[in-house]
């Protein structure tokens, strides 16, 4: 195990204990010096900026030495950093304030130039409880870890009155800033003090972020209210879609009543129609019968068994051969291509059920007891009532129908 030259305390670190931030160029690397003391180093090539503060890796090397709820001491070697990210620097105080409440010092060295106010900014609002401290390098920051630790360091230093107005200056800036505190009490120098300017911009400056709040919390009222009037509005048109959808479907089931009392009475229609053009047609054939046995003119008799042989296939042709139940979704077709169509009478609504099912024109004329010749001009008719181009077929017409179902 290595030893501190410093301190000659043993030194423990592990890879896991390595935090990789690949898009900023660098890796953040803790180790563990004693039993107490955590050491961060920010290993890159060349100068960086520090994107953020890994507290889950800290979480985890501090889980791993048991420290979570001990006394801690940290030295941070800040060699290459040259910018301080906002996100950074929120993740300190965060960190320094609210996460590691067991953090008694925290000593910094290789600050350069660049950072070295927004280290000042940490520093002016440090508590009693987690001190900030500089040095400036490894060896004087362990010094002053070992010091402080032993009790021969005292943070109790009397600061000047330039001092503690710059660091009140720095302190109302960062509570600003960093923690969004806008209405911190802030304590303005007297007019005479060079710094007043200063302080009275950053009085000037919490003004403007109330009042800009303010208008922020007005904003969000106002689109709150918006917002619940468009959703009113959204409702109350859904509830009048939603009345009207019932009325549809209301109106729909009173319709497929009428038109399930109406395809009942032609079906009592056609079975009357049935039974009398039968009862017709028996009596037709039995005249037919009678006339075979009287002795008349050859001729006459031929000419009028010719004539009630086609007062047979007359009625024959009359008799309606459309026997096919209709199903609910029948039903339903045909109420929605009457009101598509209102013109096209019970054949060609029966034809276009027909057609639906994939009927060719011959099973068509025979369910119709029409001739395939009368079924082709009925779907002429047809074509011209439903308004359809010439390229357009009648089945694909009724599919369009069909698919609204």
């Amino acid at each position: 195990m290595n030893k501190c030259l410093v301190s000659k305390l043993p030194v423990q670190e592990k890879p896991e204990w390595t935090a990789p931030h690949n898009e900023d160029g660098y890796n953040t690397t803790f180790r563990c010096i004693g039993q107490d003391i955590i050491f961060m180093t920010h290993n890159a090539k060349s100068d960086i900026t520090l994107s953020g503060i890994e507290a889950k890796k800290f979480h985890a090397v501090l889980n791993d030495l048991d420290l979570i709820d001990k006394s801690l001491y940290i030295i941070a070697d800040f060699d290459h950093v040259r910018c301080i990210a906002y996100k950074y620097k929120k993740d300190f105080l965060n960190f320094i304030f609210n996460w590691g409440r067991n953090i008694r010092l925290v000593v910094l060295y290789n600050i350069h130039p660049d950072i070295a106010i927004d280290i000042e900014t940490f520093g002016a609002i440090s508590t009693e409880q987690t001190r900030l401290l500089y040095a400036a390098n490894y060896k004087d920051a362990m010094e002053k870890v070992i010091a402080y630790k032993t009790g021969r360091l005292s943070l109790s230093t009397v600061e000047s009155s330039d001092e503690k107005l710059k660091n009140e200056f720095l302190a109302a800036v960062a509570r600003i800033s960093l923690l969004q505190m806008t209405n911190p009490h802030i304590n303005i120098p007297p007019r005479e003090n060079s710094l007043y300017p200063f302080f009275m911009a950053i009085k000037s400056l919490q003004n403007d972020l109330n009042a800009r709040d303010k208008e922020h919390q007005l904003l969000l009222e106002r689109l709150a209210i918006d917002k619940e009037e468009q959703l009113s509005k959204k409702i109350i048109q859904l509830n009048a879609e939603i009345a009207l959808n019932k009325q549809m479907i209301r109106d729909l089931e009173q319709d497929r009543i009428t038109l399930k009392s109406k395809t009942a009475s032609q079906e009592n229609e056609l079975r009357r129609m049935t039974t009398a053009i039968n009862k017709t047609t028996a009596v037709l054939q039995k005249l037919c019968s009678t006339i075979h046995m009287i002795d008349i003119d050859p001729e006459l008799k031929t000419t009028i068994l010719k004539q009630c042989q086609e007062l047979i296939e007359s009625e024959r042709s009359e008799q309606p051969h459309d026997n096919i139940p209709l199903t609910v979704s029948d039903s339903e077709f045909l109420l929605k291509l009457q009101k598509s169509h209102p013109s096209l009478n019970q054949r060609e609504l029966r034809l276009a059920l027909l057609v639906k099912m994939n009927y060719d024109n011959s099973q068509i004329a025979r369910a119709l007891g029409i001739s395939k010749r009368g079924s082709e001009s009925i779907r002429y008719r047809m074509h011209k009532k439903m308004g359809l181009e010439k390229h357009q077929s009648i089945k694909t017409g009724l599919q369009e129908i069909s698919s609204f179902l």
